[in-house]
């Protein structure tokens, strides 16, 4: 009886722990793969918020490309116009430099016809 009973006993603590480690397995395995879903999830989420942030970025590259070619565009127009005042004035400055030099030809070409018909005359009479 006492063998019998110890027997029993033996038996049952053998079925109580292979059931016990059965469940543990089963809850480790649940538990790996939770863990697993989970990592795949936050893979998906960061990937996701990449692609977001690289657009954002992409957008913003671009807006700040188009504003530095507008910038650029208006720094070139502004500098044309002032080089071609610049020019404007400068060529004006020579035609009116080259127009008094005219007349100061004509009027030393003047005054010595005068002193020449002046010299005619006092040698005509």
């Amino acid at each position: 009886r006492y063998l019998r009973g110890w027997l029993v006993r033996k038996g049952g603590k053998e079925a109580e722990t292979k059931r016990r480690k059965a469940i543990l397995k089963v809850q480790q395995w649940y538990k790996d793969t939770k863990k697993k879903i989970q990592e795949i999830e936050d893979i998906k989420k960061a990937r996701k918020a990449y692609k977001k942030k690289a657009e954002r970025e992409r957008i913003a590259r671009e807006k700040a490309e188009k504003k530095a070619a507008a910038a650029r565009e208006a720094r070139l127009a502004k500098e044309k116009a002032e080089r071609e005042a610049r020019e404007k004035a400068e060529r004006e400055a020579e035609e009116e430099k080259a127009r008094k030099e005219k007349e100061a030809i004509a009027k030393r070409d003047k005054k010595q016809k005068e002193m020449m018909d002046k010299f005619e005359k006092d040698k005509e009479k």
